[in-house]
């Protein structure tokens, strides 16, 4: 063997020796990777889950606000229809009053045509 290739194999041998560590250490393992990728798919798992049930609870809610529009729709109908009863009672009582305030001052102007109703 001649000094180059003797002076080559003491240097390429280590420096082979050395490329072949290093490139252990620093690339992952099939089990690393494997590992990896199912926590990178469990938390997919997980973010689609916390989406699934963010749909759900919001669709349960905003059936609930439809609901209560629904019901409160109901209520202003109902509303509605109260004040109308409610103003007309009061214009039937106003008049009532009038009526009753008109028979009183007649009555105290001609205090003989009054009528008593016959006692029971």
């Amino acid at each position: 063997m001649n000094a180059r290739a003797a002076w080559l194999g003491r240097m390429v041998l280590p420096t082979a020796f050395c490329l072949a560590i290093a490139a252990c250490g620093s690339a992952p393992s099939v089990g690393d990777q494997i590992i990896a990728q199912g926590q990178g798919t469990a938390a997919i798992g997980t973010a689609w889950n916390q989406g699934n049930k963010l749909a759900a609870d919001g669709q349960e809610l905003a059936n609930k606000g439809r609901g209560q529009i629904k019901d409160g729709q109901k209520e202003i109908t109902d509303g509605q229809a109260n004040i109308k009863a409610g103003d007309d009672m009061v214009a039937r009582g106003k008049a009532l009053m009038a009526q009753s305030e008109a028979q009183y001052k007649a009555a105290q102007a001609h205090p003989a045509s009054v009528t008593l109703p016959p006692r029971k």
